[in-house]
């Protein structure tokens, strides 16, 4: 089945333009000549097909009771083995059965074989998202693939290759075998759908290398082509150049052609392509800020995956809805509609027979079960993420298990057993580790750090907080690294306040106390620093909250102040409601000491009447504390303090 350009489970409208390809779905047009449920993966798709458990175990008795192996018949096979493995199975178990292909296939002397072997290889390597490894197998298996004469398997590869050196952000690479792989498919006079797929790909690598412009006039040639093919291939060319406009940041205009394919597919009588155009609909509204338009989209896109009676389409509609409905403002109908909708894709999934959706839509109820400060609510969280391990244990997909044991510790956190907690985030770092994967070792490191500052642990939060810092500086992940910066400026504000409770001469004559502010402060500026670039509010926004908070402590509440208004523009900016609260309450605090009461007082307000209104009761507690606080603080100043002599007398009388 296609799915139009949007992966309706990943839908954000700030990164739609620097979505990596395999998120984007590129492959996402129905196959020509084939019937309308028939599914199209590019080839660097790694999902796997829908099969029980029995299924596998029936096709490792096809291995012990098949034929010799010293048949051609059996080490293709053999291959055909090693590619179903990678669609979904652990990695260790893709890389074993290909690397056995690849030394039957050696020994016929089969280039072809060989090269779909090492491609195999490559793509096992790209489960444990070790992707250089994977592109040097890539460029083994493109030298055999090239020398057995076969063009098509050879852009096929191309493009795979294009995708793997975009993940890894290396977009001058993939611009050169972006332009080899659509120069073979016009030379091949391939399908429309393979020629759009490459147009798609050299669209993105030109976005790479910030020639947006040259990418829609590839795009726009490609269109015209296309267009003079039918209505179909008119689709194709739409949905390119719909693409190319999102790169350019012209949602506006993205929704022009998206708005042209939708009526052509209404013309054509085609359900199933109307459906999933309207999953790229819903990307473009995303990008216009438009989450309404984007909603109706996606209850477009469910609607008709009822008429046609595909669960499993349903369930991806319901998953589109919930990525919609948190990432706007997490108020209180927002979180009901969104946990329904995960609830409703569960069991769709499960109509449909698919595990890992199953499993997806129940992580989809823990994280919003996860937002509920309710003892009820984690242990049922627990639960359900629990459930969702053992499905993806099962179904042997290691992001789905690592996801599921990040909402374990985080349920076993909000339940304060912290040592369950710091089992299950070690678990899942141990997975990475052992895979090689830095990036998701350093989540799993971060996810400690929050732990230990949870169980005021504070030494240990901020030595995994350097830690994870460390890592992403050296996978070059600069977002993950300012969010690690935040989690190690806590982690010494805490050590500062456990010292004193404020920046007092002497406090400051501690050593360990300077310490702790001298790291505070490096960790916030270099939080503010590595996210400065990157254009997300959200990023600079709570660094810029964490740097009011380590300047508040240490009594520099006039620039404290400045910092926490900015912070607090660039959280209404992206409507995250709960946020602007904190900074009030910390806004008003910071009033209070500079003794404007009436002030305070006032931002108090307004941060309660702003949390009540968002139902949000933990950010409604805080700023009632925050204004009895103030009016504490407002009252013990009027006080008039007796001179020694009139004190006496009072005392004795």
């Amino acid at each position: 089945m296609i799915r139009g350009i949007l992966d309706p489970n990943t839908c954000d409208a700030r990164t739609a333009s620097k979505r990596k390809l395999e998120n984007l779905g590129i492959a996402a047009f129905p196959i020509e000549g084939r019937k309308p449920d028939a599914r199209v993966w590019g080839a660097h798709q790694s999902r796997r097909p829908r099969h029980s458990r029995g299924a596998r175990q029936k096709g490792s008795m096809s291995v012990t009771f098949g034929p010799p192996s010293g048949s051609p018949n059996w080490r293709l096979t053999k291959l055909e083995i090693a590619l179903l493995l990678c669609q979904g199975a652990s990695p260790k178990t893709a890389f074993q059965a290909a690397s056995e292909a690849l030394d039957l296939l050696e020994r016929l002397g089969d280039k072809q074989g060989m090269g779909r072997a090492l491609h195999a290889i490559a793509i096992s390597h790209v489960m444990a998202k070790d992707y250089e490894a994977a592109t040097k197998k890539g460029l083994e298996a493109l030298e055999l693939i090239r020398s057995s004469g076969d063009k098509r398997a050879e852009a096929v590869l191309l493009e795979t290759l294009v995708s793997w050196s975009i993940t890894q952000e290396k977009p001058h690479k993939a611009l050169v075998m972006a332009k080899e792989a659509l120069a073979l498919r016009l030379e091949l006079q391939a399908p429309p759908l393979e020629e759009a797929r490459a147009c798609l790909l050299l669209v993105d690598a030109l976005a790479g290398v910030k020639k947006v412009r040259r990418g829609l006039k590839a795009a726009e040639e490609c269109l015209d082509r296309l267009k003079k093919v039918d209505d179909r291939a008119n689709v194709y060319g739409l949905v390119v150049v719909a693409m190319a406009q999102l790169k350019r940041d012209h949602p506006e205009l993205a929704l022009t052609a998206t708005d042209e394919a939708i009526d052509i597919a209404r013309e054509m009588g085609d359900k199933r392509l109307e459906m999933n155009l309207q999953y790229t609909q819903a990307e473009v509204n995303v990008q216009l800020q438009s989450r309404s338009d984007a909603m109706e989209a996606a209850e477009d896109a469910a609607a008709i995956a009822e008429e046609l009676q595909d669960a499993k389409a349903e369930g991806d509609a319901e998953c589109l809805m919930f990525s919609l409905l948190v990432r706007g403002t997490l108020d209180r109908p927002s979180l009901v509609k969104a946990l329904n909708a995960a609830k409703k894709a569960r069991g769709l999934y499960q109509k449909a027979q698919n595990r890992t959706g199953e499993a997806k839509a129940l992580i989809h109820k823990a994280s919003i079960l996860g937002v509920d400060s309710a003892t009820s609510s984690a242990e049922e969280m627990l639960q359900v993420a629990a459930e969702a391990h053992d499905i993806f244990e099962e179904e042997e997909c290691i992001m789905g298990q690592s996801a599921a044991l990040q909402m374990v510790a985080e349920a076993q956190l909000a339940k304060e057993n912290f040592d369950e907690a710091s089992s299950a985030a070690k678990d899942r770092r141990a997975v990475w580790k052992g895979l090689g994967c830095r990036k998701e070792e350093g989540d799993a490191v971060l996810q400690l750090a929050r732990i230990h500052l949870g169980s005021t642990d504070y030494d240990a939060a901020e030595k995994h907080g350097l830690e994870a810092q460390k890592i992403f500086q050296e996978v070059g992940d600069k977002a993950a690294e300012s969010v690690a910066c935040v989690h190690l400026a806590q982690a010494c504000l805490k050590k500062m306040s456990n010292e004193a409770e404020g920046e007092t001469k002497e406090a400051l004559a501690s050593f360990s106390y300077r310490t702790s502010a001298e790291r505070a402060m490096r960790a916030v500026n270099d939080a503010i620093t590595a996210c400065r670039h990157l254009g997300s509010k959200q990023l600079r926004a709570g660094a810029l909250f964490w740097r009011a908070q380590v300047l508040g402590f240490r009594g520099r509440l006039e620039e404290a102040l400045r910092v926490v208004c900015d912070a607090e523009k660039c959280f209404e900016s992206i409507a995250s409601g709960s946020a602007m609260v904190q900074c009030k309450v910390l806004a008003a605090d910071c009033l209070a000491g500079l003794k404007h009461y009436d002030e305070a007082k006032e931002v108090a307000d307004q941060a309660i009447k702003q949390a009540s209104g968002l139902h949000d009761r933990q950010a409604e507690s805080q700023a009632k504390g925050c204004l009895e606080r103030i009016e504490k603080a407002e009252k013990k100043s009027k006080e008039v303090v007796a001179p020694p002599v009139q004190a006496a007398i009072a005392t004795e009388a």
